[in-house]
C-alpha cells in the first residue's frame, strides 16, 4: 500500500530532465538504500543518486530497454525469490542500471487500521510526504476507523 506526491507529474518532469542516457529503472521510493553515489544535477528539489542497492520496491519507473531485461533476467514463470530481492539484487550486480530520487516520491504506507498484506499485524506508521496525495483525499492513515 503506498501513498504518493500530489504533484508527482511536476516532479517526474523535472526529474526526467535530469536522468542520465544510461538509466533504465527509477526507483521513486524504496527503503534501506545503501552504496549509493550521489549525482550532480540541476534538480530543485530532489537528489539524484546511482543505486548502488536498495530494498522495497515501493514505486519504480522503468525504460523500455529497463523492462527488456527484467524479463529476461527475472524467472516470471517460477519466481524464486520476491521481486523485491530480485530487481534489487540484478541492480547491486550491475545487469540493470538503476538510479534513486530522495526525498522519496512513493511511499509505503501502514496505518492503524492495516489492510495491507504487507507484514500483517505490524501497525507502523508511514513515511512523510512533502504533499500527501492520501491526506490531500481526506484519509489520515494514523487516524482509528479512517475508512481507505
Amino acid at each position: 500500500d503506498v501513498d504518493i506526491e500530489l504533484n508527482i507529474t511536476d516532479i517526474m518532469t523535472e526529474v526526467h530532465r535530469n536522468l542520465p542516457d544510461d538509466w533504465e529503472l527509477l526507483y521513486l521510493g524504496d527503503c534501506a538504500e545503501r552504496d549509493s553515489k550521489y549525482i550532480e544535477t540541476n534538480l530543485t528539489v530532489h537528489v539524484l543518486h546511482k543505486l548502488g542497492f536498495a530494498q522495497c520496491l515501493h514505486g519504480y519507473a522503468v525504460t523500455a530497454k529497463g523492462a527488456m531485461k527484467l524479463i529476461e533476467k527475472l524467472n516470471i514463470d517460477k519466481p524464486e525469490n520476491h521481486v523485491d530481492i530480485d530487481i534489487p539484487n540484478l541492480v547491486a550486480a550491475g545487469e540493470i542500471i538503476g538510479y534513486s530520487i530522495t526525498p522519496q516520491t512513493v511511499v509505503q504506507f501502514k496505518g492503524v487500521n492495516d489492510k495491507s498484506d504487507i507484514s500483517p499485524g505490524y501497525v507502523g506508521g508511514t513515511y512523510p510526504l512533502m504533499n500527501s496525495t492520501l491526506l490531500f483525499l481526506g484519509y489520515d492513515p494514523n487516524k482509528p476507523n479512517d475508512p481507505i
